[in-house]
């Protein structure tokens, strides 16, 4: 739990300070008639950010190196109706890992001729943390939108769907 919020606070932080928009990450292209023809990544801007971010949630990582933290010795009994309760015990636990970034993005229909396009920065985090008797490996994702815009083609004059395998409109063929 300490981790992944340290990882979400590292990226929120660092995303609200630097404020990418949507047209520095991705250049929307078009043709004469303003339609969209393709859409180009800025891959020194994508790099930039993933490096940025893997050395500011690796630097937050390494300050967790040691943290005192309280845990109810109910949870550490093991036994699973008595987590979080009793008293706490305090321990030290000592954290280390990577961190790896990495940049996806999906296209989503939103309408007719409409597409959702958002752009996400996923921090993938191997993590050790040793504790006084245990020891233990996890590994976590977040997943953080970046950028999102909504690309919008030419309307049709009309629009036509299928209905019990005919094309709306067309006529039937003689047989």
């Amino acid at each position: 739990m300490i981790v992944s919020q340290t990882i979400s606070e590292a990226v929120l932080k660092d995303i609200a300070e630097n404020r990418e928009n949507y047209s520095e990450i991705i250049t929307i292209n078009k043709n004469e008639t303003s339609e969209v023809m393709s859409l180009a990544s800025n891959m020194e801007k994508i790099n930039s950010i993933k490096s940025r971010l893997a050395l500011i949630v690796g630097e937050k990582i390494c300050d967790l190196k040691t943290k005192d933290a309280c845990i109810p010795i109910g949870t550490l009994s093991g036994i699973e109706f008595l987590n979080c309760k009793g008293p706490s015990v305090p321990l030290k636990i000592s954290v280390s890992g990577n961190v790896q970034t990495d940049l996806k993005s999906d296209f989503l229909g939103s309408g007719i001729n409409q597409t959702l396009h958002r752009v996400y920065l996923i921090v993938h985090a191997k993590v050790s943390v040793l504790m006084p008797g245990c020891s233990t490996s996890f590994e976590s994702d977040n997943k953080v939108l970046i950028a999102e815009t909504v690309i919008v083609g030419r309307v049709p004059n009309l629009y036509g769907g299928t209905v019990a395998n005919n094309v709306v409109g067309a006529e039937k063929s003689e047989q």
